[in-house]
């Protein structure tokens, strides 16, 4: 306590009392005053100051009330993934020193809590699919007069992502086919952050890490994955095609498809072996093939396109030579389609041979075209002419 006037014994400056202190000082003004204590607001009696007479009394009372704290609650939501919940939506709870109030719904601008000094925690109630993590002066002890900030988080849960179309096409194996399947579709993450996505592949049940490969965001959320290519090694009705779409998180979505794999094979005159056929050039070729599905049974009502190109146009080892010599046929055909020659898949087309001695040129035929241009699964065949 801080008295000033004239002469004020036994001492100016002392001790705050709750039973009083009694100090004497000449007539005239005088004031009462004490320093600031953090936490308590001080009011002041009206004989706190003023003027006092030669033998007058006067009582001064300073009055200081303690403050209660303060803590600011803010509840912060983050919907990456697809949530669309919002701070309203959350409960907040306090517990401590009659806190006021006790309960009350979350807000991002904050709501602030008065409560008496000592321990105190926040906590919260609300939707399922999100994590909470709650920073450092969300639990601990207040002072008189303090402020605090608790920000509790919410961000909702990682979403995996969902195939929602995948398609693969039936192929054909054989030593001169060149039929892969073809594998694509779509995949759905609400997601903005989940990129990049990881897709990996698996042929019937081994998984193929040659195969990987990543997708990256689009700016929506449906995106598209593929296309990829394999060649199974043998016919078959079962075989499968499994694709994984994995999130940056971990979270995945898995797809099987089953595939039907059939044969393709030239006929005599042609070998059905990576080699070079040779004959005599001005010849008309017999090209035959046949088609078999995943049973063995020939596919039949195809029309096959067929046509000759220069160079070798494969990816096989066939550069070793087998020479043919092609029976006689009637004319040539000119329409570049192949025709049925039999009910057990085959086909044959008469290809005149007439291009530059000893140089490759491949025989190419699509054997499910229908219309337009040739594309797709092949089988080829590289010949060269003699004299």
């Amino acid at each position: 306590m801080n008295v000033t006037g004239t002469n004020v014994a036994p001492s100016a400056s002392f001790a705050g009392s709750e039973a009083g202190t009694t100090v004497t000082l000449n007539a005239g003004s005088y004031s009462v005053d004490e320093g600031a204590v953090s936490g308590y607001t001080k009011s002041i009696g009206s004989d706190c100051s003023g003027s006092i007479a030669n033998g007058e009394t006067k009582t001064c009372t300073l009055t200081n009330d303690d403050q209660p704290g303060t803590l600011v609650v803010k509840k912060h939501v983050i919907n990456d993934d697809g949530g669309t919940k919002t701070a309203s939506d959350f409960t907040m709870s306090v517990t401590g020193g009659s806190p006021s109030p006790a309960s009350f719904a979350g807000s991002e601008a904050g709501t602030s809590v008065t409560l008496n000094a000592g321990s105190y925690s926040v906590g919260e109630t609300g939707p399922s699919g999100y994590t909470g993590s709650n920073s450092s002066d969300c639990a601990g002890s207040i002072a008189n007069g303090q402020m605090k900030t608790c920000t509790i988080t919410n961000d909702d849960d990682n979403q995996a992502p969902v195939i929602t179309s995948f398609i693969g096409s039936n192929s054909l194996v054989g030593p001169l086919v060149f039929a892969p399947s073809t594998f694509s579709g779509t995949f759905t993450d609400s997601g903005v952050l989940d990129n990049p996505w990881a897709v990996n592949w698996s042929w019937d049940g081994t998984a193929d890490p040659s195969a990987n490969q990543t997708v990256g965001t689009n700016g929506t959320t449906t995106h598209p994955f593929g296309p990829q290519t394999h060649t199974y090694a043998a016919a078959g009705c079962a075989h499968s095609a499994t694709v994984k779409i994995t999130d940056k998180d971990g979270a995945f979505d898995t797809k099987t498809i089953g595939i039907q794999v059939g044969t393709g094979a030239f006929l005599p005159p042609m070998t059905n072996q990576p080699v070079t056929n040779k004959l005599k050039n001005g010849q008309v070729l017999p090209v035959k093939i046949q088609i078999t599905d995943c049973n063995g049974v020939g596919v039949n009502n195809l029309t096959p396109a067929i046509r000759l190109g220069a160079g070798d146009q494969t990816t096989a080892s066939d550069d070793a030579t087998v020479t043919i010599t092609p029976p006689s046929v009637s004319n040539a055909d000119t329409n570049g389609v192949m025709r049925s020659s039999g009910s057990d898949g085959s086909y044959i087309y008469n290809m005149n041979i007439n291009i530059p001695l000893n140089t490759d040129y491949t025989v190419v035929i699509y054997p499910y075209w229908t219309t337009g241009t040739p594309s797709g699964s092949t089988l080829r065949h590289v010949i060269q002419a003699t004299k």
